[in-house]
């Protein structure tokens, strides 16, 4: 008889105890949400997670919106003055400039990280035909954004036949990586023209 008075004292200790570690951490927590309110608690748990959320998926866009906030516009040319009249020989004209006539021409490279834009590079070429000494051409079986999509120039090689002779074409294979940032796609081709450019012979070049 005495064990079970004992027993149900022991639980009734317990049980007080438990209420009071509960009324205990209750009076914490209200002491911890005293100095906020309802609109401080939305603005903590609901608006702030999805301003995180959105800077995380439309940062580059916003960045971009507020760029005239803080970027100084750039310094100004240094023009020079340029002289030139079609009776003056070139040695004259140099001469005005504060030049020298060259040994031997200039080397111009023109390199074109392709798409799909097979008539604008005719008219490009074409009319660039007379100064270039070297056309480069690099093109991908990817898009920036990841598409698969063919190589629109190697089908259409036969319309420049005018520029076989000065030449260096490239293919590099897209990552296809999905969800990626296009502009890291694109950085990565853009190194793998850097290169084809050196094999044309860019760094041959005598300045």
């Amino acid at each position: 008889m005495e064990g079970a008075i004992t027993a149900r004292r022991r639980r009734m200790v317990s049980a007080k105890t438990s209420a009071v570690r509960a009324g205990l951490c209750i009076s914490k927590l209200r002491c911890i949400f005293r100095g906020f309110d309802l609109k401080s608690l939305f603005l903590l748990f609901v608006v702030v997670p999805i301003f995180i959320f959105g800077m995380y998926l439309h940062g580059q866009k916003i960045t971009y919106f507020l760029r005239p906030l803080w970027e100084s516009p750039p310094k100004p040319f240094n023009v020079i003055p340029h002289y030139y009249h079609e009776n003056v020989s070139m040695q004259n004209l140099c001469k005005l400039h504060g030049w020298g006539i060259r040994d031997t021409p200039r080397r111009v490279f023109d390199a074109v990280l392709f798409s799909n834009e097979v008539d604008m590079l005719a008219i490009r070429w074409n009319e660039l035909r007379p100064y270039v000494s070297e056309f480069v051409l690099l093109e991908s079986n990817s898009t920036f954004t990841g598409k698969k999509k063919p190589l629109f120039f190697a089908r259409n090689r036969e319309k420049f036949h005018f520029a076989e002779s000065r030449l260096t074409y490239g293919t590099v294979g897209g990552r296809f990586l999905k969800g990626e940032n296009p502009f890291v796609e694109e950085s990565y081709q853009r190194v793998a023209l850097d290169q084809l450019i050196k094999i044309a012979g860019i760094g041959k070049m005598i300045c």
